[in-house]
């Protein structure tokens, strides 16, 4: 149902509908946890990997494999970092910077010009093409949608693996629980908007309870 409201509000956002998640999130930030043992920075896109008899969640092993710790043991840590990079998303997009859509002119401003077209408003530099958001709302709306996909476990368990799969990772509910958990910093953002009709205000707001 969740995905169903993303389909949704593609559609209100101006994107196609029915994407597959690669689609989907292909231009979205991926999530990096330095390792607290040994420092190395872990890049999360899923919440599985490895195949057949090798499937495991992504949180299991540190990419260090000498380094031997499991992220999955930093679940408060991961979090705090989660939420940063949210914030840091947010603020991105109410920095408010616009840019020509001309790549020959490549003007970039935060002051919203006086001339319009029906397209938007007109690039003052070239005063030929407009300009457009930097980072729009879709965008925004997009990598908040990624977080919660990458530690989405039902989901992942429904759409992503084979029925084998499934039976081996059904014995791990304790990684399930950490993932549970991880899911709900982007959920907490993604529930005060209605999906179809997001509202960046509310989102912003949202943060201020997860303090």
């Amino acid at each position: 149902q969740q995905y169903h409201r993303e389909e949704e509000a593609d559609r209100t956002l101006g994107g196609p509908v029915q994407l597959t998640d690669e689609e989907r999130y292909k231009d979205c930030e991926r999530f990096t946890f330095t390792c607290p043992q040994c420092g190395t920075d872990n890049v999360y896109d899923s919440v599985f990997e490895g195949l057949g008899d090798r499937v495991e969640p992504s949180l299991t092993r540190c990419r260090h494999i000498p380094c031997g710790s499991r992220p999955i043991d930093y679940v408060v840590n991961i979090s705090n970092r989660l939420l940063l990079d949210i914030r840091r998303h947010i603020k991105k997009y109410y920095s408010g910077w616009l840019v020509c859509e001309d790549q020959a002119c490549q003007n970039r401003t935060r002051r919203l010009p006086i001339a319009f077209s029906r397209y938007g408003p007109i690039c003052p530099a070239c005063r030929r093409a407009t300009l457009r958001p930097e980072y729009s709302e879709k965008a925004l709306y997009n990598q908040i949608c990624f977080y919660r996909f990458i530690f989405d476990w039902e989901h992942a368990v429904t759409k992503v693996l084979s029925p084998d799969e499934r039976k081996k990772v059904s014995k791990t509910s304790s990684e399930k629980e950490a993932y549970r958990r991880l899911k709900e910093v982007p959920e907490k953002a993604l529930a005060t908007s209605s999906y179809s009709d997001v509202n960046l205000a509310k989102l912003f707001q949202a943060f201020a309870s997860l303090k």
